[in-house]
């Protein structure tokens, strides 16, 4: 496993988990997420509709920090797939430096031999989500995504704003 692993995330995973010493972070990085049914009450709110929170504070991620790593894992270790995600937080950095990093992860999916699955988040910039998908989709073994994601999708590559994808 290939991530910023903190103290406390390490004692939570199963000690069977091969990671390297690379991964290993002298702080956990933040991930708060509130997820809710459809009719949830909290206080005198009723939720409309089933949905979720998320905050992150992860500088690591936002970075791709790991991106290096994670190549040089998948080469020495060839396992039978590999899954990449964590791309939807380079929204956090400026365009340049996500640009850099889309081009290298797209260099990193022509190098390796192993299938990489790739899990897009919501990602609110559409010029960041049109450089994922021309840069890393197309390259990738496979690609998970929600319905959101993919109406975000169609609105990157121009497709009419009124359209809801039947999904």
């Amino acid at each position: 496993m290939v991530a910023p692993i903190g103290p406390q995330l390490k004692k939570l995973l199963n000690p069977r988990l091969s990671i390297p010493k690379e991964s290993l972070t002298v702080q956990d990085e933040i991930h708060i997420i509130m997820e809710y049914p459809s009719n949830e009450v909290w206080g005198k709110i009723i939720s409309s509709c089933a949905n979720r929170v998320i905050h992150s504070h992860d500088v690591s991620n936002s970075q791709l920090s790991f991106l290096e790593t994670f190549k040089e894992t998948i080469l020495s270790s060839k396992p039978d797939l590999a899954i990449l995600s964590g791309a939807h937080l380079l929204e956090a950095t400026p365009r340049k430096f996500w640009e850099e990093r889309i081009q290298e992860i797209a260099s990193l999916l022509q190098t390796v031999r192993t299938p990489v699955h790739f899990e897009l988040a919501t990602v609110g910039d559409l010029s960041l989500l049109r450089a994922l998908l021309e840069g890393v989709v197309g390259k990738a073994s496979s690609l998970g995504l929600n319905e959101q994601e993919l109406l975000s999708l169609s609105k990157a590559v121009g497709v009419s704003s009124g359209m809801k994808p039947d999904v």
